[in-house]
Parts: C-alpha cells; structure tokens; sequence
C-alpha cells in the first residue's frame, strides 16, 4: 500500500538546508560528547518565555515575566499573568507528551490555555480566532480543521520525511489552520520543537523563538506569503534559515565559552519590542557583514560570502537580493568572471 505523503513541496534549498544542518548538528554531537549543552538560567528561561509571548503580539518587560514566574499578580494583567504561569509549567511537561500524535497537541493546549480560555484541549468551534487580542474570521472553516489535523498527524507517522522538515509543515499548518480559538502563534513554534526534538533532543532548548522573534516582521510577511500562495515551500525556507543560524552561533559559543556548558545568546534585546517597531537585527546585520566582506574581496561567490559568514547560502542570497533592491549593491560582468560593487548611499 503506498504511504501518503506529505503535504509540501520540497525544493532543492530545502536538501541544501537540511544537509547543512544536519552537518552544524554532527559537529555539535563531536563537541559537546559527555557534557550538558545547556543550562538553562533564569534569564534565558525568561527570554524564553518573553519570544513565545511576542509570537502572539503580547508585549512584556523581562521583569514583569519574572515577577509572573514567581506567583506576583500585575494590575490588569491576569490572564497574561496566567499564560506565563501555564507556559512555565508545559515546558516541564513536555518531554512527557506524544509530539506525533494529536492527542499530545490537544493536551498540551490544555495545559497551555487553562483558566485562560472557555474552549481547553479541543479544536475551535467557530469561524473566529483571537489574534493580537481581537477576533478574526479570515481562518478556514471550523468544520474544516479536525480531519486535516487529524490526517497531517498520520503521515507524519507514516511517511518517512526527515523531522526538519516535519517540524517546519507542521508549523505551517497549524499557523495557516488556525485549529484552536487562542494559542495557535505559540503552540505552532511550540510544536516545532516537539517535533525536532525527536531528531536530537538537544534542540528543545536551542533558542528559535529568540531568533524568529528578531526578524518577526519578516516571519509575519513570509507566513502571509506561503497561505496567499497556499505553498509554504518559501515558508519553510524562512524556518530552516532561522534553525541554522541559531545552531551556528550555538556552535560559536560552544568554541568560544565554557567548557562546562553552553548559553546560547539570543538576538532578541531585553525588551522585546512590538512587531511594529522591531528592528530587523538579524538580517540587517547580515547585510552588513556581506558589504564589508564584499568591500574587502569583490570577487567572492555567494557561497564563499556564506562560508566566511558561518550562515546558510540562501540567508546571503536574501540578504544580496534585499540589497540590490535598495540600490547598494551591484554585480558587473559575466557571472564567471565578474565582480560585486558595493554602491555608495
């Protein structure tokens, strides 16, 4: 009986993507052989917590989630108050839930949403979600959710696609579904580490939301993008970006810091700002890092500017496209032998 497949389309960045990774991950397992990777402290554990919030357009200072974490209620901010407190407790929770199974995904809605939400550990039964503290209706029907879930879940466990990818689909799917009246943001990139986890647990505690939370505005646009073309091939690109520049500073760290353990630092500043306001930290310091290095040595291919860089040839590729469209960077001549111009402002 031929297996079904999964709902996406692979791409030949994608493979790149995933061999890449997959490389930075072997490397890790040599270096960090017989040692904790992480220890999580109280400060990432909040930074933590404070980019699953941004997810959802709920914005908080460091210390307000600390005083949270510790039991303290904040005027006007009970249900936030709450949230944080669930969000705490299902992260110790979650090494005990089925990440390939529904079932796992409602229970740990559950636990994610309790004294917060009407509707616990069940799909939406309306044609509305709240999002950035309002109702929404441009979400698939209702009557629409169960099976699709329910179906995606099945060939996850049937088909033999590699969890990097599994991971980023069903990021995709729950964010374009929408399955739950609240808590679709944070349960999505949630579940994505459930699912990577299943790869190398080591993953749980490597810091994506801080990194997508850096360049949410380029998350937002890029998941708009994927469900107006119902394809999130792009989508999944922008996830598989994001995963191997945090295993790369990982890794930088790990060389570089203790011997003992790992903290990995996260781009995301002690406040995390609006989705409005947020700089776009990490691109633009990409960007930045290709100029330079292109001043330096005009004649150097995408691949070596990525090599050099220790990020993925498709962020540079964004990054040189990006640039080109502001007119500060040109490529002259013939693709073997020319070279880059960096333009003046």
């Amino acid at each position: 009986m031929k297996k079904p497949s999964i709902p996406f389309s692979l791409t030949h960045r994608m493979a790149g993507q995933v061999c890449e990774i997959a490389e930075v991950i072997g490397s890790l397992q040599l270096q960090t052989a017989g040692r904790q990777v992480i220890s999580p402290d109280s400060d990432e554990h909040i930074r933590s917590i404070q980019s699953f919030l941004t997810l959802e357009h709920t914005t908080l200072e460091s210390e307000q989630i600390r005083s949270m974490c510790l039991g303290v209620s904040l005027p006007d901010l009970d249900r936030v108050s709450l949230l944080v407190r669930n969000l705490e407790t299902l992260f110790r929770q979650l090494p005990t839930i089925d990440a390939m199974s529904v079932k796992g995904l409602l229970s740990a809605h559950a636990h994610l949403l309790a004294g917060v939400s009407q509707e616990l550990g069940a799909f939406r039964r309306s044609n509305s979600v709240l999002h950035n503290g309002s109702l929404q209706s441009q979400v698939p029907s209702y009557h629409d959710i169960s099976t699709p879930m329910y179906r995606l879940f099945a060939r996850f466990q049937e088909s033999k696609i590699h969890p990097l990818i599994a991971s980023c689909v069903v990021h995709f799917e729950i964010r374009r579904l929408s399955p739950f009246l609240e808590g679709n943001e944070i349960l999505a990139l949630l579940w994505q580490k459930q699912v990577l986890s299943l790869w190398y647990p080591q993953l749980t505690s490597l810091p994506l939301e801080s990194m997508l939370c850096a360049d949410i505005v380029g998350y937002e646009r890029e998941l708009k993008k994927a469900i107006g073309r119902k394809d999130d091939a792009s989508f999944v690109e922008f996830l598989l970006d994001a995963i191997f520049e945090a295993l790369t500073t990982w890794r930088t760290q790990l060389q570089l810091g203790s011997p003992s353990d790992l903290q990995v630092e996260t781009l995301v500043e002690t406040r995390v700002e609006t989705s409005a306001k947020t700089p776009v930290k990490r691109r633009t310091n990409t960007q930045k890092k290709v100029l330079q290095l292109l001043t330096a040595t005009p004649n150097l291919t995408l691949k070596q500017v990525a090599e050099q860089l220790g990020v993925a040839n498709s962020t540079v590729e964004r990054a040189v496209s990006d640039l080109k469209k502001a007119n500060k960077l040109n490529f002259n001549g013939s693709r073997k032998n020319g070279c880059w111009e960096v333009l003046p402002d």
